[in-house]
């Protein structure tokens, strides 16, 4: 146990920094940055000072910081400092200051300076190995440099390096620049390392010791590293990742980072650089709102006037990625945004760093962040400057059109906020005139920009009170509408209303005027005067001084001048809501001022201008309707009361006027003259019965909905009683009449339309409508152009689609043309689709002739083309009646005939003019006009739904037949829409039976144009049509279908279009029905009918396409009927596509077979059985060649050629009867005696007959297969009951094939049922009794191939059956036979047997092994034609090997010997492989002892036939084996006389290498291959020994020695060959049992001296000297145990070993090669023992004094090997050596000189440099 003191030595050791090893001070001191270490090595402190003062000094000039470390690190004192002897505190302070100054140096290190001021940091305070880190960080900025990198990692060592630093130790073997990924990738998985980099940078930046190197490097290096991670994490969405940071690592990481950076203050840079590192997060990483709100406060609450740019793009960048467009800054983040104006960051404006930074990238989240921030609290927080920084930013930043609304929405809100409590500060009226100023702005002159569109929509919207808003603001917002052109609108305009005061604007209003009217359209210059003066005194609250105007006040009641403006004023949208409401309110007032003076005034003409007031989409508005209304009303009804007074009520006249009451503007409310005079009055009684009506329930409609009013009249005027409605229905046409009056008299458009929209819902019969409102529309139309309309309605913001619709409903029924008048005007296209929809909505009133008339001239527009507007849109949309459809096909007719007529002519070539009279372009335009009608009429016709016309069939057959011979450009689309409207009438026709359709069809017409048309869309539709037709009239179409079906199987089968297939399939299906009941009438010609019939289609199959082939037959054989046709479609198919050689058929045969077989299939199993029946007579008619039948219409066949044509059908047949659902029908079948079962048994009768054609025939083989097809899917039991009937029948001819039937059956069965089972196994015997020696029919082989078979699928049952069969095989039907093919077949079955039945074949051994070897025998010597068996043989014989090798042990021997003579004959690779295969069966299988005396006694055959090789393969075998095989060896070899075989063995095999080379053996081999075969053989003694034990290998081992070296003294040739051998074989042991098997090598130590002792083997057999030192250096290596330090093997081995040094002499490069590793091992072996060393070093000594050159190069060389492997230890012997080195190295020879020279650095290697040159000089 060791002491304290041991202990306290041994923790003072491990920690201390310092050493007393010279030799490793010497190393340490020459580590250097700029110098060689031999040039550092000798050089003292004060040069190494004296350099880096003067590098300090430098840095000094350029950097006053470094002066700070002038009295420290780099004082004169600092040359007497040793950190490792200071006290902790000194030495912490010392690392401290040194690391200060690396921060500082890290932005000069590319100067030369900074490296030699640097120099001294490493020289005499060792900061490679004390202060690492400081120094890697500081030079990490430059770790791509090419020499500055290289030039730290060569002063580093492994051991010093931090463990943040461990991912450059690959670096420091051979130092090279490191890439700049390796980094970052260190970084992004080292935490500590990433943490470390941040530290040192913050803290440089803090100390104010950065560099741009520093910063720069760490900005890159930290963003990529963090962007790396973040891309781990969205790598590893699997989450199965090891080691894979988090979105919380990362931020933890960089967070405290971008704090402390920001917060510094004192590092742009790195406030750039985090600003970058901050985007990357940004960008990769789901950031919560609160973490991105505090990353953007921390940026902008830091930044200077040297990154506020920066951290404004970055901020912009957040928000532009991640913010909402309604999201809002934090007041914080405003505030600091705010301060950009200030003095510090250059005075310049927020919106304008905005606006230049947009320039480069998208601001406009941020924008609008700040904008919604300011507004949410404007004049609370922010006052009139934060609202100047929205408004530039509205009007000049990049925004999308959406956010740009979003702002502008709030900015308007915040408007509706000004005056109320949440803005009511002493900022408020500022901020109150910049809003106002800047929405006039831009809904004044800027309306049409963007910010104007914008400012629109946001006021559109029924959220936004503009009335309200104005009044808060104290100015009017939205222009007011102008009239005439002049100062007045720019006035209106431009100035705001506040501009002037309302006395200003009184002194311009007149006080009298000429004008009786506003509502007149030459009143508008003093309609602008008056407004200006309302508008200002609503927005004043002064309306009263309105109606006070000296203009009003000695006007006369009745005068319309007052009340008309404010109608003008009220009915027109274009003025604010105020202005319309105050409007209403004034003349409220006025009515009731002047009811209440008792003036009798009608205003009965105001009445209409009310109801549009009540139509208001203002809700505001129509509330002051009614009131207004109420006011009239009761107006009315004092009115009432003063007319009437006490007098009773008596009839009267109407007048215009009535004594008491004035109508209020008569003759002047729209100006005098006409317009005024043809407006229309009522009675005051009238007027009251309508006002009551209207006020009905209060009006509380009217203000909850602008359509209430509107319905009321129709309701109340309307023809149909309305609710409450009691009016007569003259009061009613009265009523109407009167609004219609000043709907058509008012001169402004806007009034007009707004009481057209009213009056246009009152329903009233007759032509009142018409009559009063039809010149509306005629003034409405009156204009030269109607561009002027258009102006008008925008002048007047008005929709002209709106106005258009209003317009043209006040056409009835009554007159309609006026419509169709407008759609041949030149009007906008909404007025012609205005008065489209109209005429649809009259339609079903107008009167049938009257219809017709319309629609021919709406046909005329259509074709006319000088017009651009479709009257066929408009007929579409009408439901056209027959008649109409009749006239315009008669006309289409007429046109076609005369056209065709003229072209038919024929013009002359050589005249321009026809023999008509007509020019050819003349004829053409003719012609074209007519398809043009023809095509147009009949689209129309289409469209409309032809069905609903049955009367117009004949007039399309007419059509179709004028068509037919005819080509002209657009007749193939005519023809396409005459056969589409003529089968939609058929279709419909077709369910009631089509009463007097026979005389309107004309099949003849359809064929002739299928026949004439190119066009694959007409001859589809027409084959459609026909097949239409069949349905219909089928006695009719009959006639045609031939040349139909002709027609299609040269063109309509041969398209590969779905339309087209559908087409075919739909004629099928209708029109093969009434054929074939025609042919079925026909009674002689029904089978030319059918043969007709099917070669038709038959004909045309190649041409169809191949993936509807299949669909096209199988609904054609439906169609036809399947049991009377299908037989004859596929034998005609068979007929017509396959040759004779078609068993197997391949290409285009094959497809057809494919598709015929395809085509059974889709037929059920009756029609399948019937048509094989009705097929095979079919092949008999054939065979017979009978007359009468229907082969011979069918077929087109020479007599001779009937038997090709038969074998062909059949061969198709047995394809066709594969198909599954007739195999899986005939799995099933039984013997039932359904019709199934009796159909199935009369078709294999039928089969029967081409058979009796004899074996040998094409006819025969065909049926055979047939027959086969059918049998093969029987369910077994039934199966073999008809197979044993046609095999043991002798008359039978297909005895051969029903065998093969039951073979084949057999063989390719998988799954057998017990039933199947014991029938197949109960049929076995009665097969063997067909074994025979006398077999006529051959049928033995097929026998035993059967028999082979069932042993496979029924080994179980066949047990007590299995001796009487093995029997019959081996009998001399089967293996005693004398034709191969039997033999081989039985030699096949035996092996089954055996395989299968093992012991129970026993019986059968002694006649069938011997039989066996004999045909093996005989293969082997008797020639070519006996070769096949000899696989068969040994597949037999290895089964029999596996399953009874106890019994084949008698027959081994000459088994064996066949094999070798099977080896010298047959050389394939196949027969090579099963003669192997076998060979290693009997190594694994026989008892080892036998194997190994058959092994040998054959020996010498072995050696003959040249299978040494794979006997020792099979040998290596045999040593193999299970655990059971392993004990049984084991128990073999238990005893010393068991060992016998195997020593035997054993000792020919280590002879191999003699027998081969032995020149009496005829043997010729290379030496190559003989190594080779030696190596295997030592390889399998190998096996055979590691399962022997000590006891009984040592005295095998001992023989082996005896019999190898008994004649080696003599010379021997076959001792040295054995010798050889042995010791190969002792290399080997030695080799794989190493310390184990060391001492065997004491008995044969003598043999190996008497070797390498002997000249004589070294130059005559140097195989054997080789193999010697070779096993002896694997002796020496594996010694653990000093056997060769034991005196009596060291002395035997010593010194003949270290002579062979002198054979250097004859063969310098074998004794490199074999002698010195030898001797090194053998060194290695005795390492320990100084005397065995001594001796050896002096014999080595004693060949370096050699006279032979050569002999002392190789002595030393081997010393410096020994000194390579002994080491230290071997110097002991070095003072004997020097002299003897001396003396070498002075030696003549040049070559001993060199190798003295390596061996004298060798030993300086142990010994120390130079040290050993040292005593040698």
């Amino acid at each position: 146990m060791a002491s304290n003191l041991a202990v306290q030595l041994s923790a003072i050791a491990a920690t201390s920094t310092n050493t007393l090893n010279t030799q490793k001070l010497r190393s340490i001191h020459s580590i250097s940055l700029l110098f060689p270490p031999s040039v550092a090595a000798a050089q003292d402190t004060d040069t190494i000072f004296s350099i880096a003062i003067e590098g300090f000094r430098e840095l000094c000039r350029l950097d006053k910081r470094f002066l700070l470390y002038e009295r420290g690190l780099f004082s004169e004192h600092s040359k007497n400092v040793d950190r490792f002897v200071l006290a902790q505190a000194s030495a912490e302070s010392l690392s401290k200051s040194i690391d200060g100054f690396l921060q500082l140096l890290c932005g000069r290190m590319l100067l030369q300076p900074a490296l030699r001021a640097l120099e001294w940091l490493v020289r005499q305070f060792r900061v490679q190995d004390q202060n690492t880190a400081s120094l890697i960080l500081c030079f990490f900025p430059y770790h791509d440099h090419p020499i500055l990198f290289k030039t730290l990692l060569s002063i580093l060592r492994q051991k010093d390096l931090p463990r943040e630093f461990v991912f450059l130790t690959p670096y420091l073997k051979k130092p090279s620049p490191i890439p700049k990924h390796v980094i970052t990738h260190s970084l992004s998985h080292h935490r500590d390392l990433l943490t470390l980099l941040c530290d040192y940078t913050t803290s440089a930046v803090s100390a104010k010791r950065d560099s741009h190197q520093l910063v720069s490097f760490f900005s890159v290096a930290i963003t990529a590293s963090v962007s790396l991670m973040c891309d781990s994490i969205s790598s590893n969405k699997s989450g199965r990742g090891k080691n894979v940071p988090t979105a919380e690592n990362i931020l933890t990481c960089t967070l405290p980072l971008l704090d402390q950076a920001f917060s510094a203050r004192s590092s742009p840079e790195l406030e750039t650089g985090c600003h970058m590192l901050t985007i990357v997060l940004v960008t990769k990483l789901s950031l919560a709102d609160t973490v991105l709100t505090a990353i953007i406060k921390s940026i902008v609450n830091h930044w200077t006037a040297g990154s506020y740019k920066t951290g404004l793009t970055c901020v912009a960048y957040i928000a532009q990625s991640r913010f909402r467009d309604d999201v809002e800054l934090p007041d914080e983040v405003i505030s600091a945004l705010l301060k950009l104006d200030m003095p510090e960051f250059g005075n310049k404006g927020l919106s304008e760093v905005f606006l230049s930074m947009q320039l480069r990238y998208r601001v406009d989240r941020l924008a609008v962040a700040l904008c919604l921030g300011i507004l949410k609290r404007l004049g609370e927080t922010y006052d009139i400057k934060g609202l100047r920084i929205v408004i530039s930013l509205l009007e000049r930043a990049n925004m999308e059109s959406h956010q740009r609304l979003l702002v502008t929405k709030r900015l308007v809100r915040a408007a509706q906020k000004v005056g109320s409590v949440a803005m009511s500060g002493g900022n408020t009226n500022e901020i109150r005139e910049l809003l106002a100023e800047t929405l006039v702005k831009w809904a004044g002159r800027a309306r049409e920009g963007k910010i104007g569109k914008v400012l629109a929509q946001v006021m559109a919207d029924d959220a936004i009170d503009a009335d309200d808003l104005e009044m808060r603001l104290q100015t009017v917002i939205r222009p007011l509408p102008t009239a005439v052109p002049g100062p007045a609108e720019g006035a209106t305009e431009e100035a705001p209303a506040q501009a002037q005061t309302l006395e200003g604007i009184l002194s311009t209003i007149p006080n009298n005027t000429g004008e009786k009217t506003i509502l007149a359209p030459k009143a508008k210059v003093l309609f602008q005067d008056l407004l200006r003066f309302f508008v200002a005194a609503v927005f004043s609250k002064r309306q009263e001084e309105f109606i006070k105007l000296p203009l009003f006040k000695d006007l006369p009641p009745n005068n319309p001048l007052q009340i008309s403006f404010l109608i003008e004023c009220w009915a027109s949208h274009k003025y604010p809501v105020a202005i319309r409401s105050s409007a209403l309110v004034v003349c409220a007032k006025v009515i009731q001022k002047r009811t209440s003076k008792s003036v009798s005034i009608d205003y009965q003409a105001v009445l209409p201008h009310i109801l549009i007031a009540l139509a208001d989409p203002n809700r505001r508005v129509r509330n002051d309707a009614v009131d207004l209304t109420r006011v009239l009303f009761e107006h009315y009804k004092g009115l009432q009361q003063f007319v009437s007074g006490d007098k009773p009520p008596k009839k009267k006249k109407r007048k215009r006027s009535s004594g008491a009451a004035q109508y209020w503007g008569l003759g002047t409310i729209y100006g005098e003259g006409k317009d005024s005079d043809e407006v229309k009055w009522l009675e005051l009684d009238q007027v009251i019965k309508l006002m009551e009506q209207i006020t009905t329930n209060d009006l509380f409609g009217c203000v909850e909905d602008p359509e209430y009013v509107g319905n009321v009249l129709a309701m109340v005027i309307g023809t149909s009683e309305g609710i409450g409605s009691s009016l007569k229905g003259s009061l009613k046409r009265s009523i109407f009449v009167f609004l219609s009056s000043h709907a058509a008299n008012a001169p402004g458009l806007e009034i007009r339309y707004r009481l057209l929209s009213q009056i246009n819902k009152i329903d009233l019969a007759g032509d009142i409508r018409t009559q009063n409102l039809l010149p509306t529309l005629i003034d409405w139309l009156s204009v030269e152009d109607y561009n002027e309309r258009v102006k008008q309605c925008q002048t007047e913001c008005l929709d002209i689609v709106a106005v258009e619709k209003q317009m043209v409903r006040v056409v009835n029924a009554d007159e309609p043309r006026i419509l169709i008048n407008i759609l041949t005007k030149d009007v906008s296209h909404s007025l012609l689709s205005a008065a489209a929809d109209r005429i649809k909505g009259i339609w079903s009133a107008i009167e049938p002739d009257v219809q017709i008339e319309l629609a021919t001239e709406l046909l005329e527009i259509e074709l006319d083309v000088t017009r651009d507007f479709s009257g066929v849109d408009v007929l579409e949309r009408l439901r056209i009646p027959t008649a109409a459809f009749q006239q315009f096909f008669d006309k289409v007719r007429t046109q076609l005939q005369v056209s065709l007529s003229h072209i038919s002519l024929g013009p002359n070539k050589r005249r321009r003019r026809g023999s008509d009279g007509m020019g050819n372009e003349a004829k053409t335009e003719e012609l074209e006009a007519a398809r043009r009608r023809a095509t147009v009429v009949t689209d129309l016709l289409y469209a409309q739904g032809a069905e609903k016309h049955n009367s117009l069939l004949k007039s399309l057959f007419g059509i179709l037949a004028d068509l037919a011979g005819s080509h002209f450009s657009g007749m193939a689309y005519l023809n396409q829409v005459l056969l589409d409207c003529m089968s939609s009438i058929v279709t419909n026709i077709r369910p009631s039976g089509g009463p007097g359709i026979d005389d309107s069809v004309r099949p003849d017409v359809l064929v002739e144009c299928i026949r004439a048309t190119t066009a694959p869309q007409v001859q589809n539709r027409a084959i459609l049509l026909l097949a239409n037709l069949a349905d219909v009239v089928p006695e009719r179409v009959q006639h045609s279908v031939m040349p139909i079906f002709t027609f299609m199987g040269a063109n309509t089968l041969r398209r590969d279009d779905e339309y087209s297939a559908f087409v075919i399939e739909q004629t099928i299906k209708r029109i093969i029905p009434p054929l074939v009941k025609s042919l079925q009438s026909q009674e002689g010609n029904q089978v030319v009918g059918t043969a007709e019939l099917v070669n038709t289609f038959v004909a045309s199959y190649s041409h169809i396409p191949s993936h509807r082939r299949v669909r096209l037959f199988v609904a054609l054989t439906k169609t036809l009927g399947a049991e009377e046709f299908l037989f004859a479609v596929i034998a005609k198919l068979g007929e017509k596509y396959l040759s004779t050689d078609a068993e197997h058929p391949t290409g285009e045969e094959a497809v057809v077979t494919s598709a015929c077989k395809m085509i059974m299939e889709n037929f059920d199993i009756d029609v399948q059985l019937e048509t094989v029946k009705r097929y095979l007579d079919l092949v008999m008619e054939v065979l017979w060649h009978m007359k009468h039948g229907l082969s011979k219409h069918l077929f087109e066949v020479a007599k001779g050629d009937r038997s090709q044509l038969a074998e062909r059908l059949l061969n198709l047949l047995f394809i066709v009867i594969g198909n599954k659902k007739l195999q899986d029908y005939i799995a099933k079948v039984d013997d039932g005696g359904d019709m199934r079962s009796k159909k199935f048994s009369q078709a294999l009768e039928r089969v029967l007959g081409p058979l009796e054609w004899g074996p040998g025939s094409c006819v025969y083989e065909a049926a055979s297969r047939v027959l086969s097809g059918l049998l093969y899917g029987l369910h077994i039991p039934r199966f073999i009951s008809i197979v044993e009937h046609l095999i043991f029948n002798p008359e039978s001819n297909f005895r051969g094939g029903a065998l093969k039937t039951f073979r084949d059956r057999l063989t390719n069965i998988h799954r057998i049922d017990d039933a199947s089972a014991k029938a197949i196994v109960g049929f076995a015997p009665k097969i063997s009794t067909l074994i025979s020696a006398h077999d006529p029919d051959k049928l033995s082989i097929d026998a035993i191939v059967c028999i082979t078979s069932i042993i496979k699928h029924c080994q179980s049952e066949m047990l007590p059956i299995v001796a009487s069969i093995a029997d019959a095989v081996v009998g001399h039907g089967g293996l005693h036979s004398s034709d191969d093919s039997t033999q081989a077949v039985s030699l096949v079955c035996l092996t089954n047997l055996a395989a299968k039945f093992k012991v129970h074949i026993i019986p059968i051994l002694p006649k069938a092994v011997p039989r066996s070897l004999e045909l093996l025998r005989e293969g082997l010597h008797g020639g070519t034609e006996h070769e096949v068996l000899h696989d068969y043989v040994i597949a037999f014989l290895e089964e029999l090997v596996k399953n009874l090798p106890s019994f084949m042990t008698s027959w081994l021997e000459k088994i064996m010997k066949l094999m070798y003579s099977s080896a010298a004959v047959m050389e394939e690779e196949d027969e090579v492989g099963v003669r192997v295969g076998f060979l290693k069966t009997i190594g694994q299988k026989m008892q080892l002892d036998a194997i190994l005396r058959v092994y040998t006694a054959t020996w010498d055959q072995v050696i003959e036939g040249g299978e040494t090789l794979t006997t020792l393969e099979v040998m290596e075998s045999s040593s193999k084996g299970d655990e059971k095989r392993s004990k049984a060896i084991k128990r073999l070899f238990r005893t010393t006389d068991s060992l016998k075989p195997l020593l035997s063995l054993v000792l020919l095999l280590l002879d191999l290498r003699r027998r081969l080379l032995d020149p009496n053996e005829a043997v010729d081999i290379e030496e190559e291959k003989i190594q080779e075969l030696e190596d295997r053989a030592l390889k399998v003694i190998l096996k055979f020994v590691y399962r022997l034990n000590h006891g009984n290998f040592k005295p095998m081992f001992l023989r082996i020695i005896e019999w190898a070296t008994e004649d080696l003294s003599k010379g021997s040739a076959t001792s040295v060959d054995r010798c050889i051998a042995l010791w190969n074989f002792l290399y080997l042991l030695g080799s794989d049992l190493e310390s184990i098997f060391t001492s065997y090598f004491g008995f044969a130590l003598g043999n190996a001296v008497d070797i390498l002792a002997n000249d004589t083997i070294f130059i005559a057999h140097p195989p054997l000297w080789k193999s010697t030192l070779k096993a002896l250096r694997i002796a020496f290596k594996s010694d653990d145990h000093e056997f060769w330090q034991s005196p009596s093997t060291f002395g035997k081995i010593a010194p003949v070993l270290t002579m062979q040094l002198a054979r250097a002499a004859a063969s310098a490069p074998v004794v490199r090669e074999y002698v010195y590793p030898a001797l090194t091992e053998l060194v290695g072996a005795i390492q320990g023992s100084e005397e065995h060393a001594k001796v050896i070093n002096g014999k080595v000594l004693e060949q370096m004094k050699a006279e032979n050159a050569m002999v002392r190069i190789a002595a030393a060389e081997a010393l410096k090997d020994i000194y390579t492997q002994a080491g230290e230890e071997w110097l002991n012997f070095l003072p004997e050596s020097v002299p003897v080195i001396a003396e070498l190295m002075e030696d003549e020879e040049e070559g001993v000189e060199t190798a003295a020279h390596l061996l004298v650095v060798g030993i300086e290697k142990h010994l120390g440099e130079g040290e050993l040159q040292a005593m040698l000089t």
